[in-house]
Order: C-alpha cells, then structure tokens, then sequence
C-alpha cells in the first residue's frame, strides 16, 4: 500500500485517489451479501442446491432493487450460508445496504471495496542483492532439508504473473483438473480463462494497455510476477533470481482490472484495480479447485488491500470468505499494508476508526506480513503498517529493496513489455510473500502437516530481535521454523542460541541437560538429556532454539524488573560418559526478552553545582561519583566479573564497537551490528539484571574500504596509504574525506536511533565516538614514525581553514613572513620541515615557521570539528537523551611523544572543545609512564569541570593475573605492574582514591578478561561502592593550593626535536609537587580569569612560550605567586623571538636567587622544564601553600571531603600527615575514626607501597 512501485506503481496509488473512472475506493452501486441460506447445508452441493441457492440470491436482490451478479458455492458449501454479489441499477451502496438493514435473512453486508497492491520499487541485482532470502536463513533449510516440492500448490491473488518469464516458467502450475490454465476475475463481472497462447516473444510497445490480452499475456500490472518470483523463482538456474522455493506449483489468480484514470486537466493515464467481489470470486476458485479437484493448495497469498471502517469479522462477506479458506486448510498470507501506521492507534487521522483489510482478518490459518527492512527494523521503503499490541500484525519479513522477477512494463513510462525482466520492489507485498513461500518450503519438508502446525512452526521459529510494538512474534527464521516442534503454543517466542564443544584429549561422548534460569529465581527443566559425539580437536557446533509458552511469557511479564529487557538464563550441564559431570568453559546462554514496554533511554545528564558542587554521571535522578564502570574486552568472557560486579551493587557497564569486521561488499551491516548489540546487551543483562549501559564506537572503515572508495585514505608523507595495524595492512580514511565522513554519520544515525528506539533503550545512557589510534582521536601513523596529513582532501580543507582564519592572502604573508601569490600556493608542511631543527631544540623559529605552526593548529581544530559533528549526530538522533563522550586533550601525554606523536595528534584544541553544547564528557587513561609511583593525568580537569564537561579516567591498570609476556615485561619499563595480589589492591586502591579526590568519574577496563578474577577484588569493588554511594552526597571540589597553567596556543611554537624536555616537564608535572605533599589542580591558560578568582597561592606555567596580553592583564590583578619554567614569554604576537626584561608585567626573581628570598618577591622563573626539590621547597613556602606532609616523596589528593595519602616505596617509620584545620578524620574503607587533628601519625611499612583513603568533615 505504499506508493511507488517504480513509475508503474507510482501512478497507480497517486492516480487512485485523483481518478474519475476509479475515484471511490468502492464500486458505487454494489454490494456483498452473507446470508443465511439452508441449500449450502450440504458439503457437497447438488444441481438442485445450487439452483435453490440462486433463486433465493434472485430474489433477495429483487426486494432491494437490484440483480444478483455473482455467488460463491464452492465456498459457502456445508456452512449454511451464501454470499452474493448484488448490483443496482438506481441505488448506490449505502442505499442497498440501507435497504437490507433488518432482513432476517441477512447476516451481514459489505461494500464492494477496491485494493491496491502492496508496493513500490527502488533499484537493485540479483542473488548478491537478495538479502531477504539470507536474512531469513533460508539457505540453511536448503542445504539440510529440501529446496522445495512440485507437489504443493500456492495460490498468488494479485495482477496475475508472466507465465512464460524464464526464471519462472518451470514453476508456474500447468493445465489445472478443470481443464483451464487459471482464471482472472474483472471488475465489469466477467471472468476470463487463461489462454497462455501468443505471448509476446521480444519487447512490445503497449499504447492503451486494456487492448493488451491478459489472457494471454498474464499479468495486467507485474506485481504478481514480483510477488510470484519472491515465492518460486525457479533456483539454481544459473539466470536471475532465485525464490524461497527453488521448486514449487505457482498458481496465478488474477483479481486485478486495468481501467483508465482522469486528472482535473482531463488528462488520461491507466492503472489497475481490484475489488472485493474479485478477491472473494478468486477465493471461491482456489476453494473449489482444492475440495472439489483436490489440487494440493496449502498457501494463498495476498498481497493486497485498503484501509476502511471497522467490521464484524463474524458477520462480514468478505471476512467470511478469508475464514473459509481457512478452514479449508488453506494458509492465507496477507499484507499489513505499507501506510506507516500502528494499526491500533493510528497516527495519520485520516485512519481513525478503520483498519487495513484482509489484513485485520484473525482466523485459524491467516498470517498478518509487516515488512522489515535490512537492519531488522520496521520498513522504511515500505513504511510497514505494525501493531504494538501485536494483535494485527503476526509477524514481519523482509519487504524494502527486495529483488525478483517482473514483466518491466510502465503505463507512465516507456510501455516497454519484456518477459525477461528484474526489478528491486518494496512494501508488505514483498514480505508477505517470503511468509508465504516459506510457509511451502515448510510444507515441502513435512507434508503431513496441517496448515495450523506450519503456521504455528512459523511464529514460534520466529526470531525475537524487532521491537515488540511491531509484530507479535518477531521476525520471520525459516531454519527456526524449520526446526520448531510443530504445535508449540501461538503465544510463545522463540530465539536462538549455540551450543560449542570440543575436546582436544581425543573423541569422546557426554550428555547435556539444559534448564531455564528466570530473572526470579525460578528454575524449569528443558526435555531429556541429549547425547553429543566429540571428535578430537574438532568443533562440535549446534544451533538450537528455545521457545517460551504463554506461561513462561506471562512470568516475564510479571517481572519487578525496572527495565523492559529481562533475561532470560539457558544453562547446560554436562556430564561424561562415566556419569561424572564436567567443568564448562561457559555454560549459560543469554537470551533477552523484550516485555513491549516501549521503553526511552533514562534520564542521564551530566549534573552540575549539585550536592558534590562537581560535574557528576546521573542517571534517573542517582548520582555517581568516583569509579563507577566497568568495560570488559570481550563480553562473552566477562560472565563472572559482570555477575560479581553486579553482586557489588555495581551496575555500569561500556560496550566497545570496533565494527569495521560489521562491513560487506563495502557498506556498513547494520543488522550485523544490531545482531551484534543484542548479544552483548543480552550478555550483560543475563549477569546483571540492573545493568546500565555506554557503548563506544570506532570510526573505522574496513580494510578494503579503499578499494571500494580510491582517493579517500590518509596519504602519509612517503606517499604510502597504508600502515601496519591489527594484524595486516590497513589504509584509513583521511580525517578529511567526505565519504567517510558521509557514510559514518548515516551509520551513528541509524545505529543512535536504533539504541533509542530498542528494546534495550532504558538501559543505554551514553555513546562515545571515536577515531584515529584506538578511537581516541589520536592520527594514525606514529607508531610507523611516518606523518600523516597529505591526502588531496586535508590540503582542500587546510586551505579553507587559511582563508576562514586570516581572511585574505595578505594578512597571511604578514603572519608568516611569506610571500605566498594566493592560498592555492599553500602546501602540506613536508616532513623536512616538520623535523626541521637539531637534536634538543624546544622552540622553533616561528619567524620562519608560520605554515607548521598553522597546520598544526588546523588539525587540531579540525579534530575538534569532527568530534562536535558526531556529538550533533547524535544528539539530534537520540532527541538529546543521550550522552555523547569522546577521549581527548591528552596535553602532557603527548609532550614527551616526540617528533611523531604530540602535535600530530591533534589534541591541542581542547579550549574549543570544553566550549562544545554537544560534549558531555572527556576521557583519557591516566600517563603509562612509572605508573607505580603514580604518574598524575597530565589533563586541565579543573577547566574540564569548569566548563560543565565530566571527565572520566581509564583506568587500565593490569593486574597481577595480567599475562606478564603482555603487560608486565621488563623491557617496556613504562608496564612495571603489580607482581602480587597485595600490590594489585594496593595500586587498585589508590586510584581509585585518586579518581574521587579529583572530583572525577571513571571506570575500569579488563583488557585480558579475567584481570579481576580474585575474590579479594569482589570484596573491594563492593568496599569502594559504598564509599562512592556515601560521596554522592559530599562536597568533591577540590581544595588545591597549587594550579599548573597548560597553554595549548604556546604548544604550536615547539620543535619536533623536543622530546628530552617534553618528558622532563611530564616527569616534573606527574610527580615533582605532588611529592612533596601538595594537592595541585590543572587549568588551561584560556581558563585563567577563574583561576585568579579562584583564590591559589601559587600558579606554575610550565610552558607559556607565548607572549599573551590576556595573561597579562589576569595576572595583574592576581595577589599570589606565579612560577614560569623555560621559555615564559618568548615568542612575541609578531612571530618573533623575543627575551622579555619581565615576565607579563613583573620583574621576576632568577633560580641563582631561589635560596635568597624576600618576602615581597611573587614572581619566578626556572630557565629548564624541572626545577630541583629545593626550588619547589622555597617557592611552596615563599606562596605559604599547605604542606600535608612531613617527609618527601609522600603524595596528597585532597578535596573537600577526602584525603588520599600515597606513598610508594615505605621505608618505614612514622609519617605525619597535618591538615590545614581541625577537621573530624575517618577511615573511608573501614569505617575507623582517627580523631579530630589537625595532625595525624600513621606508621608506615618497613617495605613496599602504603595508601590511606581518609574522609574529613567538619568539626
């Protein structure tokens, strides 16, 4: 019922509601007629009972003022009833059902309605273009049970079918028992016989088509050859097509009229049109053809149908007609109509108080067809009709783009007829018939079945992956069905599940039960033990199929669950031969059940000045402060941390997507990502049924994008477009291509709106989008010392970015100090100029190094957009629901990631970023480097926050279960791990106090899978919640002394040549100040006017090259000190260098005079990147800044409400800790209360690592 079957169909449905000749949606003056009829008692009727029966139709129309046109005997015979076909002259429909209104004889009445065909055409090929066919797993029935059987009959009620199209002509039905080739039934009355004789040998021009012989030709528009091809295509013929049945009897009943239409202009044009009376003429024929000639139909189907007011099914002629067929054993297949509408509350007022019909007929062999498109969801060429009760619609099968047989004729077009035709169509027309032939190739492999247990194999194989609002049982799976225990409840669902075995020792033999684990508790026993035969080193792979009974459905149902998945467990015991159970690797199968609530994502934001007075994760109203995630490498091996987890009260969970495996033939596999998605939800849920859910996603393309999109990847500045990564070469897509870029929104659309939208949206609160290295916005290239940025596309978009930022060439050259003729004669910085310098330069000339500088910054920026676009996307796909996160800003991870690493990354436009309304949260792992001793995140967190963003940290910290070949080997000393459990919950400890003193949010990633499979960690998880569930309720600002000012415009002026100083200031920023025992916050310069008010005693700026009147003129009104390192103020506004008498206004005090102090002196400088302690010392003081500690090399994280004392390497002895006021001290894991202070004494261990969480309120 959609509208545009290529132009053919197009015209049809517009035509329709415009025509003259075809203007009402019913014949005027007629009627149909259910009476009571006492010579239709017999089954088998007599002369003399038919005759009885007509002379009484005679004389019921002659009471009204009309003639009796039609009956239907065959189809009435043995119910007592009749149905005539009236016609008047002088009264119209509402007349002569007025007329009949209180007949005693009458049951019921109906007008004579027209339909219209369900479908419309775009464009496609062949077996490789038929994904219905696959996606239904009708392979898998061929290849283990049968291709189909000549010997059952489908009965197709529609336009008729080219009889003699090659790749159908073997399976159209020959000379039928009453001698004919068929029937076509006509709106003026008449019914013709197929004569199959003539038919056009080569193409043909039509120019009134109703002089064309459809006796002859056999379809009148080419929907029923469409539809006749999706059900038997002949299969394995090496041309076309091939249908759900490669060998099956097609029977073609024509109920469709060719009739001329009229404009406003009077402008003519044809299209077809059936009636009721047809349909029922037709309905009569197959009936008559299968209880009177006993021809084998066991499938009729109708792809066809229209919108009108509610009837009584029980008294409606045409209702009763489907019920006969019905009841003849007969399945009738019938379209949901292409309207777009739930059927149970339209949305479209145009269908208040009506419904589709034949398609709302419910009788014992009817099948309601909603069209599902390609990634399992509802139609979106077909714009399917569904139910959300699920009670008009059975189940849904694959209807947009679907390829098959036509004529490829047009009344609108070139009026070319050609037998030998292809087209890609879409619309319930096209999924009825893959139910419908996948109801005969059921038939086919059980003969002996009745049409109610097809049917019932059918919806009970159905798969459980659409939303339960569409259809009532799912999707169709003919391999499921095929499968499926025949009689198996009409209520129940089915899904599928695997099982894997394997044994390495040699063959062997073992039982397995399996039992059902509901969310309550309750546990019921699935069938007998079944035997399985092993053979050494060989997978045993068996597919199997739960159903669920109305009384299992109904106990879901009733689940107290908050959420509308709800999992269901399968479980598998095994036992050996010697009776002896055996130890599984995995030994539940997840599988969700979607309730049908409808669910929407919960109600997530990122909450700020609230009760922790930091920006904070809250979901519905709960917040979560500190570590509250957790992301497991490979869900279907994380069972037992996410069920211990669970136990913890720990409920959020990442699900990372890297999806280029999810690409086919080159373009993304949405339902293999929705697949995908459901299994590792599932997963998830089935451990822990309160699970909330983030999922990140790499932008990746496959590795054979390329060859598929030439001219688009990254070129790397040796003319290369492919790297070495995950196992192979990989050519990625340039950060500037518009293919890539193109193709990953549509995908982040559609799989954002599909997590919104599914039945697992109530759990699923944030999306995080990544690309480059990892997903992390990192360009690619580093790790293979090669320079990315060459494509033609990065130098187009550089160059706009040139003309945005200086406006003409002009102000360029001045910047510069070029003399460039335009900005077409700027180029990519060549890998010359980038290395350009000698070995320990810091600082490039930026007289002679604008285009590097520019480039540089450009990408940066350029990055930023990218990531802004995403978060658009996604917001706009999840009607701002959604959180959108991304990793960046890795400022001093990248200083000392030289000459390949820092400024290639683009991560140096974190300003702009924090400014973005689409980011809600910044990620990144805290420094790899010496992360024993606790190298700090390098990141400006207190800008992070200022700006509303939440940050989460990645706390990736192998365990001591980590395999050390992997993570803990001594030639990466950056990896030095934890050997020993004690250490493992040591180091867990600390960062995880570090995380809730930073005022941060953050999660844990298993990269090996079983990291945290110790019970010493279940019982910390647990510990550490309950601190995290008190936190929600404290102040978590932070209350450093100390700031590090990080200045990303000064980053630009740095030489690639840069690295020795670049780690000595990490090292300096990682450790040097927190060492000494003083909290320190990090702040972007863009952010200085709040740290000024923000009331510091001390500011260091580590690397404000940058001379900058903005600082200046914030530092003056600043009453505290300020520390420059190398480099302060020495690359002017004019590109030049430059070495200031003062630093921003303030003459400062040079290190030879560090040790001589005066009490007015508040400005410093250190001519290298990493002052000594004694410096440190003398400034701290100099500031008055706090100093927790009394011995060095103890660090302090500290907020409002938590101290975190960390020291690690204990020598023994006592360390004093003294805050800066008396304050009510507690132990934040045991609960231990240490006084009131403010000096407290804790006794260290001779040897190893020592941490304190402590929480403070106060007195």
């Amino acid at each position: 019922m959609r509208n545009n079957l290529r132009t053919l169909f197009l015209s049809i449905i517009i035509l329709l509601f415009c025509s003259v000749a075809y203007g009402a949606d019913y014949v005027e003056n007629e009627v149909i007629v259910l009476t009571r009829d006492s010579n239709m008692t017999g089954s088998a009727l007599s002369a003399a009972a038919r005759e009885g029966s007509a002379s009484k139709a005679a004389a019921l129309a002659k009471s009204v003022g009309a003639v009796s046109r039609r009956s239907y005997p065959a189809l009435t015979a043995g119910s007592g009833r009749s149905i005539v076909l009236l016609s008047s002259q002088t009264k119209t429909a509402d007349e002569l059902i007025l007329s009949l209104k209180g007949n005693p004889d009458v049951i019921g009445v109906t007008k004579n309605y027209r339909m219209k065909a369900h479908g419309k055409t775009p464009d496609d090929a062949l077996w490789n273009r038929q994904w219905g066919p696959k996606r239904i797993k009708v392979p898998e029935v061929w290849e283990n049970a049968s291709v189909g059987s000549e010997e059952v009959y489908v009965a197709v009620l529609d336009t008729g079918a080219a009889y003699d199209h090659p790749d159908l002509a073997a399976n159209i039905s020959g000379i039928l028992p009453d001698g004919t080739y068929g029937k076509m039934f006509h709106s003026n009355g008449s019914v013709t016989e197929v004569v199959r004789s003539g038919t056009p040998s080569c193409d043909v021009t039509i120019e009134d088509p109703r002089e064309v012989d459809y006796a002859t030709v056999g379809d009148v528009g080419g929907h029923g050859t469409h539809v006749s091809g999706i059900i038997g295509a002949v299969g394995n013929n090496e041309i076309g097509v091939t249908g759900v049945n490669w060998r099956v009897k097609i029977l073609p009943v024509g109920v469709f009229t060719v009739g001329e239409l009229c404009d406003k202009d009077n402008k003519k044009s044809f299209a077809t049109a059936a009636i009721v009376a047809d349909t029922i003429g037709a309905l009569n024929y197959i009936v008559t053809l299968k209880r009177i000639y006993g021809l084998n139909i066991r499938v009729a189907n109708m792809s066809i149908g229209s919108w009108k007011e509610i009837v009584d099914q029980d008294t409606n002629p045409y209702a009763q007609s489907i019920k006969l067929v019905s009841d003849a054993g007969i399945i009738v297949c019938m379209a949901a109509g292409n309207e777009d509408q739930d059927i149970d509350n339209p949305i479209n007022s145009d269908y208040e108080g009506m419904r589709p019909y034949p398609a709302c007929f419910r009788f014992e062999n009817t099948i309601t067809v909603g069209a599902s498109n390609e990634h399992d969801g509802l139609g979106i060429t077909s714009g399917s009709n569904y139910s959300s009760s699920g009670k008009w619609v059975d189940i849904m099968a694959p209807g947009d783009n679907i390829m098959s047989t036509t004529p490829m004729y047009s009344y609108a077009g070139s009026r070319e007829y050609n037998r030998t035709g292809y087209d890609s169509w879409s619309g319930t027309s096209m999924a009825t018939p893959m139910v419908a032939g996948a109801a005969a190739l059921l038939c086919a492999v059980y003969p002996d079945k009745s049409a109610n247990e097809i049917k019932m194999m059918l919806m009970s194989g159905a798969e459980n992956v659409l939303r339960k609002g569409y259809s009532k049982y799912g999707l169709l799976n003919v391999c499921n069905a095929s499968r499926t225990r025949s009689g198996d409840s009409g209520g129940g669902c089915s899904a599928g599940f695997a099982l894997l075995a394997s044994d390495r020792d040699g063959d062997g033999e073992l039982t397995v039960k399996f039992r059902l684990l509901f969310p309550d508790g309750s546990v019921q026993p699935l069938g007998d033990a079944v035997p399985v035969k092993l053979r050494k080193d060989r997978m045993l792979a068996r597919n199997l199929v739960l159903t669920l009974d109305d009384a299992d459905i109904a106990r879901l149902m009733k689940s107290e669950s908050k959420f509308n998945l709800v999992p269901v467990r399968v479980q598998a015991e095994f036992t050996g031969s010697d009776g002896k159970p055996l130890p599984a690797l995995n030994d539940v199968a997840a599988i969700g059940f979607d309730r049908g609530l409808k669910p929407q994502p919960p109600e997530a934001a990122v909450a700020e000045n609230g009760v922790t007075g930091v920006p904070t994760l809250a979901i519905n109203g709960n917040l979560y402060p500190g570590i509250f995630g957790y992301v497991g490498w490979n869900w279907g091996t994380a069972r037992r941390t996410v069920r211990e987890l669970g136990e913890a009260s720990r409920h959020l969970y990442e699900i990372v997507f890297q999806p280029w495996s999810l690409w086919k033939e080159g373009k993304f596999d949405d339902a293999a990502f929705e697949r995908t998605l459901n299994s590792q939800v599932a997963s998830i849920v089935a451990q822990d049924s309160e699970a909330l859910i983030f999922v990140r996603w790499w932008l990746y393309m496959p590795r054979d994008w390329a060859k598929h999109n030439p001219g688009e990847s990254i070129v790397y500045d040796d003319g290369s477009t492919e790297i070495p990564l995950l196992g192979g070469p990989w050519a990625h897509a340039s950060y500037a291509s518009k293919a890539w870029l193109s193709a990953y929104t549509k995908i982040v659309d559609t799989a954002v709106r599909k997590l919104s939208a599914g039945s697992y949206a109530d759990r699923i609160f944030m999306v995080r989008v990544g690309y480059g290295n990892c997903g992390e916005w990192n360009n690619f290239g580093y790790h293979q010392e090669k320079f990315p940025g060459f494509s033609p596309q990065m130098l187009d978009a550089y160059r706009t970015w040139l003309k945005q930022r200086y406006g003409s060439i002009d102000r360029l050259n001045a910047a510069w100090h070029t003399a460039l003729s335009g900005f077409g004669a700027v180029a990519i910085p060549t890998r010359e100029e980038r290395l350009a310098g000698k070995a320990g330069d810091i600082l490039r000339n930026p007289a002679d190094t604008g285009n590097i500088r520019d480039f540089y910054r450009f990408f940066s920026e350029f990055t930023v957009s990218l990531i802004e676009h995403f978060g658009r996307a996604v917001k706009a796909a999840s009607g701002n629901r959604l959180l959108y996160g991304v990793f960046y800003g890795y400022y001093t991870h990248h200083l000392s990631g030289f000459p390949y690493h820092m400024l290639d990354s683009g991560h140096y436009a974190l300003g702009r970023l924090l400014d973005s309304p689409y980011v809600d949260t910044l990620c990144s792992p805290y420094s790899y480097n010496d992360r024993n001793r606790g190298s700090t995140l390098g990141m400006p967190l207190e800008s992070i926050k200022a700006h509303g963003k939440l940050f989460l940290a990645e706390m990736d910290l192998p365990t001591h279960l980590a395999d050390p070949k992997r993570y803990q080997a001594d030639a990466n000393s950056g990896l030095r791990f934890a050997q020993a459990e004690e250490q493992t919950l040591t180091l867990y400890r600390r960062d995880f106090g570090r995380v809730l003193t930073w005022g941060v949010g953050g999660y844990w990633y298993d990269f090996a899978h079983n990291w945290y499979h110790f019970d010493r960690f279940r019982e910390f998880a647990a510990a550490t919640e309950k601190i995290n569930r008190e936190a929600a309720g404290r102040d978590l600002r932070s209350v450093a002394e100390v700031a590090v000012i990080l200045d990303e415009e000064s980053v630009f002026d740095l030489s690639l040549h840069a690295g020795k100083w670049g780690a000595e200031l990490r090292d300096a920023l990682s450790f040097d100040i927190e060492r000494l025992g003083v909290p320190v916050d990090f702040r972007l310069s863009s952010d200085l006017g709040r740290a000024v008010k923000h009331g510091y005693r001390l500011l260091v700026f580590p690397a404000q090259f940058r001379q900058n009147p903005a600082i200046r003129e914030a530092l003056a009104a600043f009453p505290g000190h300020v520390l420059f390192l190398y480099g302060a103020g020495m690359v002017s506004a004019e590109n030049r260098l430059a070495v200031p008498n003062d630093f921003y206004g303030v003459p400062v005090t040079t290190a030879d005079a560090v040790n001589r102090l005066t009490a007015g002196e508040r400005r410093f400088y250190w001519s290298g990147p990493r002052p000594p302690a004694e410096v440190w010392k003398a400034v701290l003081k100099q500031a008055k800044v706090h100093r927790y500690a009394s011995r060095d090399e103890t660090y302090i994280y500290a907020n409002a409400s938590y101290l975190g004392i960390w020291v690690p390497a204990s020598d023994g002895g006592t360390l004093t800790v003294t805050l800066p006021e008396a304050a009510r001290i507690t132990d934040a894991e045991t609960g231990e209360p240490l006084g009131g202070g403010p000096e407290f004494r804790f006794t260290l261990p001779g040897k190893g690592m020592y941490f304190r969480l402590l929480r403070r309120e106060a007195r």
